[in-house]
């Protein structure tokens, strides 16, 4: 391992869920607000891209001009949002740390922070991040064509004078791993949504260091370990046929995706959990929410074998509160679009993922009514 190429959004820092709040704007902004579906396909993509997913799926015609105009509005947005600290991805600062203590005695190994945000973004978003950390950050718009093309990652390698094969790069989207994986790099993915497609091919963090979803506790030495341990591999070629080389969308790639992000499987038995459990009557009548909140804590205490919530709660609360973003735009799009019955099936899966949460803290619902 020659060089450390870092993906920044979701990777090095938690600002993720900045661009879903700006991108769920953009849909409302254009007149037709996303579903979770179409904000899946934007995550990784290119502001450009994104804006162009988002104005097919509201109808618009996407002339050179509109986009132009959609793309103004999204960096205006994120950039109010990135203006705020921006919290690291768990293990990240002490790695970072280790790396300039190296660097400082003459024996570090190259950094280089490889990003599909554009200059302007990514030098708000490094007032938080450190920009002494890495020997060269690379955007989007400093290459022909962002990922998931190889561009930037060829690039980065050039510059860090080494082969692509001699860098490790971690990554946490579909796009980022592609683009990693194009280029001939080792790529290691660290995604923070277990409905992320990953490529045919590319190691999980999880697969090469079972039990670990981030880098916490992680030093250089295990990323060299990691190094080691992934290959470098060729994309399929049903997983590159998806994205022109203009990065206009045609279709959506075809991944095989592995054994652990294959299925929402823990969400869809939560949710079929949660389901049976608003449905089922107990001795003194209906479920009702205190009911259910006694339910899921005696789940939580009890810790069934194959529980979803109890799945769910050793996920964390990062995991818990992406859902609860998620649940709630189900239940804003229900309103919007769909039956009286289908919105409140929506609502009683906001109510059980808030329950999960208050869970997790140790609240109770007592604590919740003080405030009422």
């Amino acid at each position: 391992m020659k060089a450390i190429l870092w993906d920044m959004d979701g990777t090095l820092v938690d600002s993720e869920p900045l661009w879903g709040i700006a991108t769920y704007e953009l849909g409302e902004a254009m007149g037709r607000p996303l579903t979770p579906e179409v904000r899946a396909k934007t995550v990784g993509c290119t502001t450009p891209n994104t804006v162009r997913i988002c104005g097919a799926h509201a109808g618009l015609s996407m002339d050179d001009a509109t986009v132009d105009h959609w793309v103004a509005w999204m960096y205006r947005r994120v950039e109010e949002l990135l203006s705020t600290k921006l919290p690291f991805r768990p293990g990240v600062p002490e790695i970072l740390a280790e790396a300039d203590a190296l660097s400082a005695a003459g024996q570090g190994t190259p950094m280089a922070l490889v990003t599909n945000t554009n200059r302007a973004l990514t030098n708000v978003s490094l007032r938080s991040i450190g920009v002494e950390h890495f020997d060269f950050t690379l955007c989007g718009d400093e290459v022909p064509a962002g990922k998931p093309e190889p561009d930037i990652y060829e690039e980065a390698a050039r510059r860090c004078g080494v082969h692509p094969s001699e860098c490790l790069v971690l990554e946490d989207s579909t796009t980022g791993m592609l683009a990693a994986q194009r280029a001939g790099c080792r790529v290691v993915g660290i995604p923070t949504d277990d409905s992320t497609q990953i490529p045919e091919g590319v190691p999980t963090l999880e697969q090469l260091r079972p039990g670990h979803k981030d880098l916490k506790g992680f030093t250089l030495a295990d990323l060299r370990g990691l190094y080691e341990d992934a290959e470098v591999t060729s994309p399929s070629a049903s997983s590159t046929s998806g994205v022109e080389s203009s990065g206009t969308a045609k279709s959506e790639p075809t991944l095989a995706m592995d054994h652990g992000h294959e299925t929402m499987k823990h969400v869809s038995e939560s949710k079929s959990e949660s389901t049976s459990e608003q449905t089922t009557e107990t001795e003194n009548g209906p479920k009702n929410f205190e009911s259910l909140f006694k339910e899921l804590a005696t789940k939580a205490e009890q810790r069934p074998e194959g529980s979803g919530t109890v799945e769910a709660l050793d996920r964390g609360v990062h995991f818990l509160g992406k859902k609860i973003m998620e649940e709630a735009g189900e239940v804003w799009l229900a309103a919007e679009y769909q039956s009286d019955d289908e919105l409140s099936e929506e609502i009683s899966q906001l109510i059980y993922w808030l329950q999960v949460v208050m869970i997790n803290r140790g609240l109770k619902p007592e604590d919740v009514y003080k405030h009422l």
